[in-house]
């Protein structure tokens, strides 16, 4: 088991807190999230979820639910705040401190 603990956080563009946005994956699905990136035409050398180059967008996300009935449980994490990553379990992270929400 990972984890993660957020010390410290900007604000947003918008003057709100800054935070972390986490999908981790269930271990049983670790390989789909891979498989879809293969599928969106991602290729690689090595592990294409490992590279930390690749953000599986939501629209991804629908795709991966649809074909293989996959969820990530997805996580806001806050100044202060841990998140705990299950073993083996695949993860990726958005920091909202730079991105625009509209």
């Amino acid at each position: 088991m990972l984890f993660n603990i957020m010390i410290w956080a900007g604000d947003c563009s918008d003057g709100t807190p800054g935070y972390a946005l986490w999908h981790i994956f269930p271990c049983c699905g670790v390989a789909y999230p891979a498989t879809i990136l293969v599928e969106e035409g991602f290729k690689r050398f090595g592990d294409v979820i490992h590279s930390q180059e690749i953000y599986v967008n939501d629209a991804m996300l629908g795709r991966l639910y649809d074909k293989h009935n996959i969820r990530p449980h997805v996580i806001c994490q806050r100044q202060g705040e841990a998140v705990f990553i299950p073993a083996g379990g695949a993860h990726q992270v958005c920091h909202r401190l730079y991105l625009q929400v509209s």
